[in-house]
């Protein structure tokens, strides 16, 4: 009987040691699933920031613009894109670039939209970046301007500018004037509009 409740003793120790090491194993996974965790969250946190506002992060810009983001829109355009994206060190948001006749027609595009032709972006733009955004895409070759709320057109067709109102249409003539504010200084240095 004495032999008997030794060897229980023993079993119960080493049952308690492997008890510990299992817990401090259980404690180590529960420690690693944690900060696995807490990192694709903050990766999660920082893709999502990168692909609404890729403007506010700094290395993004490198990235090179790709047909898959412009879809079918020429490639003078799109080096364009990038010369401005070098230019500026800022990589934009893309809401609208080359669309077909059809959808064009479907949103209510201009019938001779520079989109149909491939040569024209919508891109996000935040007003504190404007003034630095037009200069860089003046320098790349972008010709054509419209300044909206959050968006601003660029295209390589005619010399022309307009605003976007609050209702998101185009306003042209003297009614362009009214949402001049959405355009940066520069800009309206360059077409002589900074009476007004």
């Amino acid at each position: 009987m004495f032999f008997f409740q030794n060897d229980s003793t023993e079993f119960r120790r080493s049952e308690t040691v492997n008890t510990e090491k299992i817990e401090k194993k259980a404690k180590m996974r529960r420690r690693i699933i944690l900060y696995m965790g807490t990192a694709s969250i903050l990766l999660f946190f920082f893709l999502c920031i990168m692909i609404r506002y890729p403007h506010k992060v700094p290395i993004v810009y490198k990235i090179p613009y790709t047909e898959f983001e412009t879809f079918d829109s020429k490639p003078k355009a799109l080096k364009a894109l990038n010369n401005l994206r070098r230019e500026c060190e800022t990589r934009y948001l893309i809401k609208s670039s080359y669309r077909s006749p059809s959808w064009n027609e479907l949103i209510g595009g201009a019938k001779n939209s520079q989109h149909v032709h491939g040569v024209a972006f919508d891109v996000i733009v935040p007003m504190s970046n404007r003034e630095s955004f037009y200069s860089c895409a003046k320098k790349s070759g972008f010709t054509g301007f419209g300044w909206g709320n959050r968006t601003v057109h660029i295209d390589m067709g005619p010399t022309r500018w307009w605003t976007y109102g609050d209702d998101k249409k185009p306003k042209k003539g003297s009614e362009k004037y009214k949402f001049l504010h959405k355009a940066p200084q520069n800009f309206k240095r360059d077409y002589g509009l900074t009476k007004i």
